[in-house]
């Protein structure tokens, strides 16, 4: 039994090593391909692009959402000039 569970043991260990080394392999490896991604002659353009695709998502995210805020506002403004101008006819036609 003792002898099973040093087996066990052992295997479990190794599991762990080997894991734990492909892990550190997987590190390396994303890490020579992201200095080798980064030096390409070309990155400073496609990080450029990036960035200005990021920027104009977002100002359009902003102008939408500028347009939302001022929707009830200008519907607003229209309901108080009609009722304005239905006020002042009403006025205007009531006899002196």
């Amino acid at each position: 039994m003792d002898v099973k569970k040093d087996e066990n043991s052992i295997l479990e260990n190794m599991k762990q090593e080997i894991n734990h080394s492909l892990k550190e392999e997987a590190q390396e490896e994303e890490e020579i391909l992201k200095k080798r991604i980064s030096s390409h002659p070309l990155y400073g353009l496609l990080l450029h692009s990036h960035l200005n695709c990021l920027k104009e998502a977002y100002c359009s995210t902003l102008r939408e959402l500028k347009e939302a805020m001022e929707k009830p506002l200008t519907e607003t403004h229209r309901f108080v000039d009609a009722v304005y101008t239905q006020l002042n006819d009403i006025v205007m036609s009531s006899p002196p």
